[in-house]
């Protein structure tokens, strides 16, 4: 047999023995996790986040949910209103950052539109970047909701994401915790991750793969922290999240047009700038 394919099997026999064969659980409540974000703006550092999951699974429910516990609202139309960016164009977030208090959330609805690796190679990428650093000088919370977290830029995934939330079903979410040791190519231990994952998660059909097996793969994550529950937004809220959705992307969209038209008024109005070409 081959020397070498002899030795990288040696390494990867020796490798296993050392790795733990169940990792431990660390179930917290849902106050703690909200509480770990409070203490760090308390600290005067700011907490960007990545929220992430599957369609439908409860990303916008949790990042509302946890905003409004943050930001101790009464006023869940207030909140929605003044927290969440629902339009694909740059003039509602910086109006909505700049207006939120230090200590308070803004969440990113649509981050595709902000931070997806395809866009980021934008000439007005570093106009973003001055925003993440005003999040920290202003500790600021910034809740970003992607379905998958390789879809970030990974130097926005690097270097501006502190915490990794996997929304694994419907009221219950994992956390993950960026690697701080200086000098690591991948502080997320991506490739890492994926081969303890397929390792402790069992060879299954992807299929057959039920929520306790996903769970226990991702208890052997290098960056595992700690997993939680919570509670879904109500009806009421839904309905009004969805009618805002609408009506103030609409607006958005209305008043980027307008500026488009003042700007080319013997013209052709110029195409509305999105998000992800202004930030």
């Amino acid at each position: 047999m081959d020397l070498e394919y002899l030795r990288a099997l040696e390494e990867t026999r020796r490798t296993e023995s050392l790795l733990p064969q169940e990792a431990i659980c660390k179930e917290r409540s849902f106050q703690h996790f909200t509480q770990q974000l409070e203490g760090r703006m308390e600290d005067d550092w700011d907490a960007v986040i990545g929220i992430c999951g599957e369609e439908g699974v409860g990303k916008t429910g949790l990042g509302i949910g946890t905003g409004m516990h943050i930001c101790k609202s009464n006023s869940y139309d207030t909140f929605l209103r003044e927290h969440v960016v629902y339009s694909a164009q740059y003039q509602e977030f910086y109006d909505k950052f700049q207006a939120i208090q230090p200590g308070q959330t803004l969440q990113i609805d649509e981050a595709i539109n902000i931070a997806y690796k395809r866009f980021w190679n934008n000439e007005l990428q570093s106009k973003f970047n001055q925003y993440l650093t005003k999040a920290r000088e202003q500790r600021k919370c910034i809740f970003f909701c992607m379905p998958y977290f390789s879809d970030f830029d990974p130097y926005f995934r690097k270097h501006r994401i502190k915490f990794w939330i996997e929304v694994v079903s419907r009221g219950r979410a994992v956390v993950f915790v960026r690697d701080k040791v200086a000098g690591i190519e991948d502080p997320w231990h991506m490739k890492e991750n994926e081969w303890l994952f397929r390792r402790h998660c069992g060879v299954k059909n992807i299929a057959d793969r039920t929520l306790d097996d996903v769970l226990r793969g991702y208890r052997h994550y290098i960056n595992y922290m700690f997993e939680f529950t919570f509670d879904d937004i109500s009806d009421a809220v839904r309905k009004r999240y969805k009618e805002l959705k609408k009506s103030v992307a609409e607006e958005y969209d209305r008043k980027e047009t307008d500026r488009q038209q003042q700007e080319h008024p013997r013209g052709r109005p110029g195409r509305p700038r999105k998000v992800d070409e202004c930030i």
